[in-house]
């Protein structure tokens, strides 16, 4: 266990009250489990998404501290000693990755990153001021690099995980700026804040077993020491965007080839007997697998392509998504599939799909077999053998009777796409707007 302290791996986050000369600490601690199995976090993000700030706790420290301090805003002090951060995103992501290096007096600070066989290939040693530096790295192909950092008396290691092959292999390390020296001995903390009823996100990255860069995030507003539990799931959540909150729901998002995703399916509005059609009458409807809330809370919904829509037309319509978000056009999933197949698409395992599910999920998008709702008697067909994604994309006319959707089989490593009723009832990914 920690706290946070400016520049420092020492994890303290001072908290403003309302009366004075009271003090009590919460203390939140964290686990993550990939399908029930253990899993070691690498690092927690916690944001105040009230306040607007951030802060981070790294392995191997799972318990978050927060100090509820009351009265005038309080301080820390600042140990004057080397020291070198953890970087942030941990593990990288767009291939690129900062780290910070606080050094006690000016002098010469050496830095080597190095694989895990001891081959080095990027460095930085020059004479530099006393105060806080912060350099960029861009670390090799997929895998576990180790940045030492040294001003001639002591030496820091940290490790950095890189998830994926970037585009460009630049292997370097890149000096940004000074980030100033400290004005004295005492330093706000970390410039963290917390207030009772502030609402705070966290998120939390690991690998799973088979070497899968793996992420969730939880909401939470403690008042009372808590323990949060991650079910960890493939992929790297979008950069400042780590998840979108929708109509009283959390969604966690994923970067995959520079498209912002919705990681799960949309799950909005009120549930309709499948008997029953949707209509523009100011509610949002939905159909839930054989007519049962679980399968909407798991699976999320099913709906008409109008009412996915909000009963507007075209490409890039926000439909029923998220503000800055849209429905997925038939371009954006083939986009998508003619770079990754469905089996890197889909979840793994057959908690969601039948035996005999050929998928890795390496992308992260963890798609599920969600089945669907046929047009023309209700019925549902298909569950956890197969899912199918409406688009906003209307089939040219003639025909006119008909939309693009992107499909997915339990056994099959592909996709298809095809044309559809608008009176099915499919599910519907989102995709966050600008983003190519």
């Amino acid at each position: 266990m920690k706290k946070i302290q400016y520049c420092l791996l020492l994890f303290q986050i001072i908290i403003l009250g309302n009366s004075l000369n009271a003090q009590q600490n919460l203390e939140i601690s964290f686990e993550g489990h990939y399908y029930g199995q253990a899993v070691k976090l690498d690092s927690v993000l916690i944001r105040n998404i009230t306040k607007g700030c951030d802060t981070i706790l790294y392995s191997p420290d799972t318990i978050l501290v927060l100090d509820y301090a009351v009265g005038l805003p309080t301080t820390v002090q600042q140990e004057e000693v080397f020291s070198l951060s953890q970087n942030y995103p941990n593990p990288v992501a767009g291939g690129k990755t900062k780290f910070e290096v606080f050094m006690p007096e000016a002098g010469r600070l050496s830095l080597t990153a190095t694989l895990l066989s001891g081959q080095s290939f990027a460095h930085f040693d020059q004479e530099i001021g006393q105060g806080r530096h912060l350099f960029s790295y861009f670390p090799p192909a997929k895998g576990i690099s180790i940045i030492r950092a040294s001003n001639g008396i002591s030496s820091q290691y940290i490790k950095i995980i890189q998830p994926s092959v970037p585009l460009a292999v630049a292997e370097k390390l890149v000096y940004e700026s000074s980030l100033g020296k400290p004005t004295n001995k005492a330093v706000a903390a970390s410039g963290f804040e917390y207030n009772w009823g502030d609402t705070l996100w966290y998120v939390a990255y690991s690998i799973s077993p088979f070497g899968i860069v793996a992420s969730d995030v939880l909401e939470g507003s403690p008042d009372i020491n808590s323990h949060m539990s991650f079910a960890m799931i493939e992929g790297l959540p979008c950069p400042g965007t780590e998840a979108v909150k929708h109509a009283g729901k959390l969604y966690a998002t994923v970067m995959i080839e520079g498209g912002c995703w919705l990681k799960e399916n949309l799950n909005i509005g009120t549930m309709i007997h499948s008997d029953s059609t949707m209509t523009d009458n100011g509610v949002i409807e939905k159909y839930c697998y054989d007519n049962d809330p679980g399968n909407c809370r798991e699976y999320g919904g099913l709906y008409q392509w109008d009412e996915l829509m909000n009963y507007t037309q075209g490409d890039g319509s926000q439909g029923i998504c998220p503000q800055g978000w849209h429905v997925t056009s038939i371009e954006e999933w083939n986009d998508l599939t003619d770079i990754h197949s469905g089996y890197t698409l889909k979840e793994r395992g057959h908690l969601h799909w039948i035996e005999g599910n050929i998928a890795t999920n390496s992308t992260g998008l963890t798609i599920f077999g969600s089945g669907y709702k046929w047009w023309s008697d209700g019925s549902f067909e298909q569950f956890n053998t197969y899912t199918s994604f409406y688009t906003s994309t209307e089939l040219p006319s003639p025909p006119s009777w008909g939309v693009w959707f992107k499909g997915f089989f339990y056994n099959s490593g592909g996709s298809e796409s095809g044309n559809a009723y608008t009176t099915h009832g499919c599910s519907v990914r989102c995709i966050k707007d600008n983003i190519k």
